[in-house]
């Protein structure tokens, strides 16, 4: 898999026991036509609305966290029942949690993992909000500028970006008059 679901066994622990907790904590109950009429039915939580959105709270966290598409996923909607698309996704999160060790042994690729949370502020700040909605592409070019507009602001340059600019700031040349090099 391409990316790291969670980052420790406590944390994967933590993660399995709440996901797996709101489709238990939050069942629903089917709510039949009333007599003499059609089309009336539907689902109502067995628990009380406030427990439900209590509960709902946490899981979203988890969700955002392992299955990062799952408020935009194109799943089958279930008729007529409340939080479907938590209760889907707290499902699949489940199985992916359970899964994952061995997921990684047999198809991940080796390569290193990384936490997003984990990087400067201004980079992970700068791009949170797109990448929690599955726009990555685009996250990803926002990192890059960010990057790029951070580092043009130390170096005081203009003049060049990307690859140049940190090309020149890091070069082991001797400083080139009317540039700065990164110190």
């Amino acid at each position: 898999m391409g990316q790291h679901l969670v980052h420790d066994a406590d944390e994967q622990g933590l993660g399995h026991r709440k996901a797996e907790g709101f489709p238990r904590h939050c069942p629903v109950t089917y709510v039949p036509d009333a007599p003499n009429t059609v089309g009336f039915w539907g689902y109502k939580f067995d628990q009380p609305k406030a427990e439900v959105q209590a509960a709902a709270q946490i899981v979203e966290q988890i969700l955002d966290r392992v299955l990062p598409v799952w408020r935009t996923a194109e799943w089958e909607e279930a008729a007529r029942q409340p939080m479907w698309r938590h209760r889907e996704a707290a499902h699949r999160a489940i199985a992916l949690l359970e899964a994952e060790q061995e997921l990684q042994e047999n198809l991940g690729s080796g390569a290193p993992q990384l936490d997003a949370s984990t990087l400067h502020p201004w980079v992970w700040g700068s791009v949170q909000g797109l990448w929690g909605s599955g726009h990555f592409r685009e996250a990803v070019g926002a990192a890059a500028r960010a990057v790029n507009a951070q580092a043009q602001a130390k170096l005081e340059r203009r003049d060049a970006s990307e690859a140049k600019l940190l090309s020149d700031a890091f070069s082991t040349n001797a400083p080139v008059a009317g540039t700065l090099v990164c110190a």
